[in-house]
């Protein structure tokens, strides 16, 4: 796709990170190296092919009500544990939509973000930017 994009002079990137870039859980070393480097590839293409009009940027995604979610949680012994312990962690309460996570790369694609590339965006309900990992005792919600 680049080799088309500098012949144009333009074009947008969008690569899919993780929450996992910045913060992790024991057992997922793999994938937390996998994702950091994904946004560092991000931010290293971005400077290299900015000058042909090309706009590298990244999203990072939290927990996502994606097949993996939906598996994980359907595996679990206690559904009520499950989401309690993981939705204490989410500020907002809730597992974000796939669609929440296509508008924000739509926006990365659009040219209302002309002026940005290098970027990573968290897109995690709060979940990174928590300072602790107590859970709160709010009821959570699911949807």
């Amino acid at each position: 796709a680049l080799r088309f994009m500098v012949q144009q002079r333009s074009g947008s990137i969008i690569n899919i990170g993780s929450v996992h870039s910045t913060a992790t859980l024991s057992g997922a070393a793999p994938y937390a190296a996998a994702k950091a480097a994904v946004v560092q590839l991000t931010r290293a293409l971005a400077v290299e092919f900015s000058g042909y009009g090309i706009r590298i940027n990244c999203v990072s995604p939290g927990a996502i009500a994606t097949q993996i979610w939906r598996d994980a949680e359907a595996s679990a012994p206690d559904k009520i544990e499950f989401l309690r312990r993981w939705l204490g962690h989410i500020p907002i309460r809730r597992v974000g939509r796939p669609q929440e996570i296509a508008t924000v790369v739509a926006f990365f694609a659009s040219d209302e973000a002309s002026y940005i590339t290098g970027a990573n965006l968290v897109a995690d309900g709060g979940m990174t930017s928590m300072l602790t990992g107590s859970e709160s005792s709010e009821e959570v919600r699911t949807s």
